[in-house]
């Protein structure tokens, strides 16, 4: 961090830059488009929509690739408004 930090925006922004890439990419990676299901009827459409199910969460899965799932919880924390105060009434 550098010595002098000059404002609010200045502190966030740094908080920023200091997640690791694979957290930034999750911050701005949307959720992908997923394929429309109907809720099932009798045992072939429930076994169709679980298909389905299974399609949608590896499309999921599949955009957020690399990701580490410790760093969720770990750096998740630091965007909250609230946790940002605390620090900043710190300082």
């Amino acid at each position: 961090m550098p010595d002098e930090i000059t404002s609010k925006t200045d502190m966030l922004q740094e908080v920023l830059t200091d997640l690791p890439e694979g957290v930034r990419n999750f911050l701005e990676t949307p959720i992908p488009t997923l394929t429309a299901t109907t809720a099932p009827t009798d045992v072939d459409s429930a076994i169709i929509a679980q298909g389905i199910l299974a399609h949608n969460l590896n499309t999921i899965f599949q955009a957020f690739e690399g990701l580490t799932l410790a760093a969720i919880p770990m750096y998740i924390g630091q965007l909250n408004t609230v946790n940002q105060g605390i620090l900043l009434a710190g300082l």
